[in-house]
Order: C-alpha cells, then structure tokens, then sequence
C-alpha cells in the first residue's frame, strides 16, 4: 500500500501532501469561501462549492480548463459522492470522531484518510490523483462544516456565561 502524508499548521488552511519525504502538492482553502485551490505531482485543480442546504463541488482540472468532476454532499449522513469521467466513488466517515475516512471507487479500490488536527496520512493501493485529491477535498469540507456547527452551539452557551459572570 503507497503513503501520501499531509501536513498543515493549527489555524492554517493549506494542507501540504508529500510522498517520501518530498513535497509533491498542496490543498488550499480560499478565505471565507467553500472553494479550494489544489495541485498534485504536477496537476493543477479548482474546486467549486455552490448551494447552501444541499451543497455540491465541482472539479476543474485547471491544465486543461475543463470540468472534470463532480461531488455531491450527504451532510446528514457524513457521506459524499465523487463523479469522475473515469470512475465514481463515495466518501463515507468510519468513525464518531471524523478521524477516518474511506473512499471506495466503483471496482471497490479505497483509498484511506487518517488524520488528527495538525496532520494525517492517505493510503492507496491505486494511484488516482484526481479521485485522492477530490477525497481529501470531501473529507476537509465536512470538517470545516462540523467547526462551523460547533462554534454556531457553542458560541452563544460561551457569550451568556460571560453575561451572567460579569453580572
């Protein structure tokens, strides 16, 4: 099984991928936006996030200015289906902690997504760059959103005990 290893800082939104030690691409979010930036061993990628409630990206392979895929995003169930001209997949989380994920393609290759705040690991046995890139996409995306929901509860608990203390 082949190793992609990526890194990236406690509040950066750049996430760095090398393979053996080697920086071979980035994932970068864009500021206030769903949309992300990306390339891998050479290939350049743009990922466009339209849609509030029922949200769904779409992947331009910049090189050659064309869209080249598409996912579509089960928030509820954690689960998210990537369209690629070559293949389809879906993403699904395998644990409470969102830690792990999975990535199954239509001939039941996976590709595995292992991660803690600040770095994680993917692993596949098939290389498929855009396929591994648009996971690592999907995956980030349903992280930004459960950040976004925790602070959306948490907030306003944090604001009315600072109310009452101040009291």
């Amino acid at each position: 099984m082949k190793a992609i290893i990526w890194k990236k800082g406690m509040f950066s939104s750049t996430h760095e991928l090398f393979s053996n030690g080697m920086l071979i691409g980035k994932l970068q979010s864009k500021t206030w936006s769903s949309d992300a930036i990306s390339t891998i061993n050479g290939k350049h990628f743009s990922f466009i996030t339209r849609g509030f409630l029922s949200q769904s990206t779409i992947l331009i392979d910049n090189d050659i200015n064309k869209v080249v895929g598409k996912i579509t995003y089960s928030d509820w169930s954690k689960r998210a289906s990537i369209e690629l001209q070559d293949t389809t997949a879906e993403l699904k989380v395998d644990n409470i902690w969102n830690s792990r994920w999975t990535l199954k393609d239509k001939n039941n290759h996976s590709i595995l997504y292992k991660d803690s705040t600040t770095m994680g690991t993917i692993q596949f046995a098939n290389q498929n760059d855009k396929l591994i890139i648009a996971g690592m996409y999907a995956r980030n995306h349903f992280k930004q959103k459960s950040t976004v929901l925790l602070i959306a509860i948490f907030l306003p608990i944090y604001l009315a005990l600072l109310t009452q203390i101040s009291h």
